[in-house]
């Protein structure tokens, strides 16, 4: 069952919703290749969270930055495309699977929406292969999984280019792989945080 939380995202509240459990945005890296290092290392980030019950996201790379500088824009652009307005969403949460989302809204009463900005040169990579990226997809159908929506549109926005919108319907196969993961990495997790636990404390 999905819990809505209601605040701003990037607030206190909203870090502290999402210490100690996987969100869609890395979903990726819970997928990458088993035991990949992407998937080792994510792993620490949770495990470590959990250790000290605080988040340990610090700061913004400068990518970030021109994101959340040009979400608003990109948000307008999607709204005057789809002649549909968007609901802003602080935070969603599935308790049984321990994992989060943020969308960048819901739309309508069926609809979510995730938007990306882009640099040019790959705002033109996306235009010219007219597909959603496939390190997105992971994020994409996490959304959807958590919450149970009908479709997501996915924007990808750079200005001065066109905008590029595809809507990603639920994929039930993926969703059981998403599950599946999920579980095999909290074990992971959970056995990190007991070594770590087992250890002595240095003064």
């Amino acid at each position: 069952m999905m819990k809505i939380i209601d605040c701003e995202q990037r607030s206190g509240t909203w870090f502290a919703l999402r210490t100690g459990i996987v969100t869609c945005s890395h979903l990726e890296s819970v997928f990458s290749k088993g035991k990949g290092k992407g998937r080792l290392t994510y792993a620490y980030k949770i495990a470590a969270e959990r250790l000290i019950n605080s988040t340990t996201q610090y700061g913004t790379s400068e990518a970030m930055e021109r994101g959340i500088l040009l979400e608003p824009e990109a948000r307008e652009a999607y709204e005057i495309h789809s002649f549909q307005n968007v609901q802003q969403v602080g935070f969603c949460l599935d308790e049984k699977l321990q994992l989060g989302y943020s969308p960048d809204g819901f739309v309508g009463d069926a609809g979510l929406v995730e938007i990306k900005t882009k640099a040019p040169h790959l705002q033109v990579e996306v235009l010219d292969k007219g597909e959603v990226p496939e390190d997105h997809v992971a994020q994409l159908q996490g959304g959807l999984l958590v919450t149970g929506r009908q479709w997501i549109d996915f924007v990808s926005y750079c200005p001065g280019l066109p905008l590029f919108v595809k809507r990603v319907l639920p994929d039930p196969k993926y969703h059981e792989s998403i599950k599946e993961e999920l579980v095999n990495f909290y074990a992971t997790v959970s056995q990190i945080v007991a070594k770590v636990n087992s250890k002595e404390v240095q003064p």
